[in-house]
């Protein structure tokens, strides 16, 4: 079956479209990979920190990384003021998800259509964006917000906890909470361990409109490693390399917080690589993607040519994509740098010596005229 030349004409004009798209990708994926190989491994930074009992009186250097090991807590009470009561949390998180509908554009063989599906989200879309009607999402009573303590420590020393980075929060069981009596009273709300349900249905089968709220909680009085820097009674961000801090804490001790961030530089760092390499193979395909038009007479063959376009970019795009990060690498550490241009330097000389020491050998059991 041949394809009409307004149909050529039309998937040539979204092809050109795609090609643009595919340059800013192209371009996307080596800054992304530029700037993924300068990224800080804190994990290194911190391991010239100083360790020091938060409980303790000492005469701490200013300007040092300090390693501050103490208990977390807070004199001050926290609360949600729509949905919990005082409560002895650091931090307390509030999120709100609604059961609606979501559009999704789908193309195939040249036609697009939409497809509407129900979920939980905690940003529903605009239904009135919607290509189709009948798909209606009401707004959100309730949003997601953040509370945080105004004063906490660690051990003696104070900290500003709506500047620090704090560890993951834990999920709280709330029927072990204080939650608001007034807003159980309230029609058509239900509790469980996990969330706060509005609606006139339930959560196994919810309708479009409905809300669940979920809390999250950073607790005090735990065993805490903190790393800043000591100034007089309060651990302050640690600054580093211009503009560069670490202010942060930790669950564990100093030696498992260190590889904990290690961890998280490496999981960064090849998944960057990655989503590099991915971009740069989604850019160049999108790119070259114009001359399968040459065959798109036949819609079969036109399938066959971005197959084989796919197969051709692959390669390309990984060889790219290691060669540029290796690049990046050595731009971005200056000592591994030289270390390489001094070790390829004696390597050429040695290379070089080799041969001319073979070439002499060559030329000595060469025999003369006269013998």
């Amino acid at each position: 079956m041949f394809r009409s030349r307004n149909k050529q004409k039309q998937s040539f004009s979204g092809k050109l479209i795609g090609a643009l798209f595919g340059l800013g990708m192209f371009a996307g994926a080596f800054f992304l990979l530029w700037n993924n190989e300068g990224r800080i491994n804190f994990g290194d930074i911190a391991q010239d920190s100083i360790t020091i009992n938060a409980l303790e009186s000492n005469n701490a250097i200013s300007s040092e990384l300090i390693a501050l090991e103490g208990p977390l807590h807070s004199p001050d009470s926290l609360s949600d003021p729509v949905f919990i009561e005082n409560t002895d949390y650091i931090q307390l998180n509030r999120q709100v998800e609604m059961y609606a509908w979501t559009e999704k554009e789908v193309n195939e063989d040249d036609e697009t259509y939409y497809e509407y599906s129900e979920e939980w989200t905690t940003s529903p879309d605009n239904s009135s964006t919607f290509v189709q009607s009948g798909y209606d999402n009401p707004a959100m009573g309730y949003e997601n917000l953040t509370f945080t303590v105004p004063t906490a420590f660690i051990g003696n020393y104070e900290i500003d906890p709506n500047q620090i980075e704090f560890p993951d929060p834990q999920s709280l069981n709330l029927n072990q909470e204080p939650i608001n009596n007034e807003v159980l009273r309230v029609n058509f709300v239900s509790l469980t361990n996990e969330y706060i349900y509005f609606g006139e249905s339930n959560l196994d089968s919810p309708d479009i409109g409905d809300l669940r709220i979920s809390f999250t909680a950073v607790p005090q009085n735990n065993f805490t490693t903190t790393f800043g820097e000591i100034k007089q009674d309060q651990l302050l961000p640690y600054v580093f390399e211009g503009d560069e801090s670490l202010f942060r804490v930790f669950f564990v001790d100093r030696e498992n917080a260190i590889l904990q961030m290690d961890d998280e530089y490496s999981a960064a760092l090849w998944g960057i690589r990655f989503a590099g390499f991915t971009l740069l193979w989604c850019g160049m395909f999108l790119l070259l993607n114009p001359i399968t038009i040459i065959v798109a007479i036949l819609p079969a063959l036109e399938k066959a040519g971005v197959w084989l376009l796919i197969a051709i970019t692959f390669p390309i795009a990984a060889v790219i994509s290691i060669l540029f990060v290796l690049v990046s690498y050595l731009a971005h550490n200056p000592l591994v740098l030289i270390g390489f241009i001094c070790l390829s330097i004696f390597a050429i000389v040695a290379v070089a010596l080799v041969l001319y020491l073979i070439d002499k050998r060559r030329d000595q059991e060469i025999p003369t005229e006269s013998e």
